[in-house]
């Protein structure tokens, strides 16, 4: 019997324990929730920068795939010819002169 009483005794003291630290995680819990302004702003900088960052990555990879593109490795290809072209046509016709 008196083993019962003892375990009895004891369970109080720890269940009024657990009640106090779930109160206090609770409270603390609930201050954490809400940010403070300063926070906010450091958290929009944060997700600008993460977004300035994509859109810069996606924007180099688009105009990598341009520049690597068949229709513009044939256009330099082209313009360089037709450049060429043209400036020996000039030489020719400076030289006549």
């Amino acid at each position: 019997m008196k083993e019962k009483d003892h375990k009895a005794k004891m369970k109080l003291p720890i269940a009024i324990a657990v009640l106090v630290l779930v109160l206090a995680a609770n409270t603390e819990a609930q201050d954490a929730v809400e940010p403070t302004l300063e926070e906010r702003f450091t958290k929009f900088g944060e997700q600008m920068q993460t977004l300035a960052d994509t859109i810069k990555t996606k924007t180099m990879a688009t105009v990598g795939d341009i520049h690597d593109s068949q229709f513009a490795t044939d256009t330099r290809k082209w313009f360089t010819e037709a450049f060429g072209t043209m400036k020996d046509k000039l030489e020719d016709v400076f030289k006549q002169q």
